[in-house]
C-alpha cells in the first residue's frame, strides 16, 4: 500500500497489468514529474510542490519504491 504524500491525492493507473500509484496536485497545465531511484523521495516531493505552487496541476507516478522515504 502507497502512503498518501502531503498535499496529493493519490489514484492508480493499470496498463500491461501493472498497476502503479499516481499522485495529484495543483491547477493549470499539466506537469509530469517522474523520480530517480530509489523513489519519490522529500527532495523529490518539494520539487513537486514547487512545480504546483508555480500554477501547475502534477502527475507525479511511484514507479519504484517506497514514496516519501529518502
Amino acid at each position: 500500500m502507497h502512503p498518501n504524500l502531503p498535499g496529493f491525492d493519490r489514484c492508480t493507473h493499470t496498463y500491461l497489468d501493472t498497476r502503479k500509484t499516481v499522485y495529484i496536485a495543483g491547477l493549470g497545465p499539466a506537469v509530469v514529474v517522474i523520480h530517480e531511484v530509489p523513489c519519490i523521495t522529500p527532495q523529490v516531493l518539494a520539487f513537486a510542490h514547487k512545480v504546483v505552487n508555480a500554477g501547475f496541476r502534477v502527475y507525479m507516478p511511484s514507479l519504484i519504491g517506497t514514496p516519501g522515504e529518502a
